[in-house]
């Protein structure tokens, strides 16, 4: 980014909001969010930080579906390494965009660490979300991946993401655990996330395959349990509201699907992957990718 200042920037991202469609706060968010990771890429020569959420999923798509509210990392280290990859990041010259602490570092009962931090140009100071889980057992295969250019003049860069067969099957994952440990209202937007993902050019196989792996691996889902018996048309009518309100919180950007359209249609990948499960097919896959 050519050094400017911030109204120039300020009315940048204002018609860059315009024409993508979204709102001007999340236009910042994933403006600066794009600057930010650009610059922790550049440290992590061992690809111990991974890029996941909405980020992840707008570069395995390679294009937008939903604007970055927030960024999500994880590693499969403990959080020392990689956290000093964050800083060294933050800490760089970034277009001469400040990334700064704005309070201090908690880690939720999931153990999530929430990290709060603010992007400062000139009189501009937008406060920036970051999730990071370290530690983290569901990467199976990550991937070196191009971002895509999202705004006028962005240059492409690459970032450690997980695989896109596993991004959906974890999606699927939060789906079934959500229905039997928690209400679902919370997550409805993981059922717009699995028709974005699934389906595309990617290993259908190995989407099963780590499915059912991260079901094994968590402990919270009995497999003889699985049904979809909760996406139903009851649920599409009592989730109605909860979906409108996400449309609107996490701007899908996507105005063809409707929530009794990607309900009836995440049953369906679901049937698919429960029928894989209980005529044991993924194990002769293991089997293959492991022999």
């Amino acid at each position: 980014m050519e050094i400017i200042n911030e109204g120039k920037l300020k009315a940048f991202l204002k018609k860059e909001s315009e024409r993508l469609g979204i709102s001007i706060n999340n236009t910042y968010n994933t403006y600066f969010s794009r600057i930010l990771l650009k610059s922790v890429a550049n440290y992590n020569e061992n690809n111990e930080m991974i890029v996941k959420g909405s980020f992840a999923q707008l570069v395995q798509l390679g294009k937008i579906v939903r604007p970055i509210t927030d960024i999500d990392l994880a590693s499969k280290e403990e959080h020392h390494e990689p956290l000093l990859i964050l800083i060294e990041g933050m800490c760089d010259k970034n277009d001469g965009i400040n990334f700064l602490l704005r309070g201090e570092l908690k880690k939720t009962t999931t153990g999530i660490i929430k990290i709060p931090i603010a992007a400062k140009y000139g009189k501009i100071n937008h406060p920036i979300g970051i999730d990071y889980r370290e530690n983290y057992p569901f990467i199976f295969k990550k991937e070196l991946k191009t971002v895509p250019k999202i705004f006028t003049g962005d240059e492409e860069y690459k970032v450690i993401v997980p695989s896109i067969e596993e991004i959906p099957a974890e999606k699927l994952y939060i789906i079934i655990k959500k229905n039997k440990l928690y209400d679902l209202n919370t997550r409805v937007k993981d059922l717009y996330d699995v028709y974005q993902l699934h389906g595309g050019n990617y290993d259908l196989d190995l989407f099963s395959y780590f499915f059912e792996k991260i079901i094994d691996m968590s402990g919270y889902v009995n497999k003889d349990d699985l049904t979809t018996s909760f996406l139903s048309k009851e649920f599409v009518n009592k989730y109605e509201g909860e979906w409108e309100h996400s449309k609107k919180k996490y701007e899908f950007m996507d105005d063809e699907i409707d929530l009794e359209g990607s309900v009836y249609y995440t049953r369906g990948v679901l049937s698919e992957q429960i029928q894989k499960i209980r005529q044991g097919k993924n194990k002769i896959y293991s089997y293959k990718i492991n022999s």
